[in-house]
């Protein structure tokens, strides 16, 4: 379970250490980024004038449910990437303010349109000091 959660230790990688996180991050802001434009596309597409009105009709529809149970699910799977961030953070040589922000906005979903540009440039400042 801890390697599931935690990842492996740095030394014991077979790829470079924070790779698949920033990666796993890239694609999750690409993920969080359509599906914030689909939802933005069926909040506007509904005949309701009155917003309180539209959002009750969205919480009727499939594609909304299904909507937030993938934002959900890839909430819960970002925290994990967070404490994986988190544990490797203190080994990270260059970049570590890339790296803060990056942790910030894998938290906070609506900004994932930002967080593929961070996602890359911690990509390029990927060098970790071994013990």
């Amino acid at each position: 379970m801890k390697n599931l959660f935690l990842g492996k230790a740095p030394r014991e990688r077979k790829y470079l250490p924070k790779v698949i996180e920033h990666l796993y991050s890239f694609f999750s802001a690409i993920i969080f980024s359509i599906s914030l434009i689909f939802f933005i596309f069926l909040l506007i597409n509904t005949e309701e004038k009155n917003l309180q009105d539209k959002l009750f009709l969205l919480l009727n529809k499939m594609e909304f449910r299904l909507i937030i149970s993938f934002f959900v699910f890839c909430f819960l799977v970002n925290i994990v990437y967070v404490i994986r961030l988190v544990r490797i953070l203190p080994k990270t040589e260059s970049g570590k303010i890339l790296v803060y922000l990056e942790i910030i906005f894998l938290i906070l979903f609506f900004l994932s349109f930002i967080n593929l540009f961070v996602s890359l440039s911690c990509l390029k400042f990927n060098e970790i000091v071994f013990e």
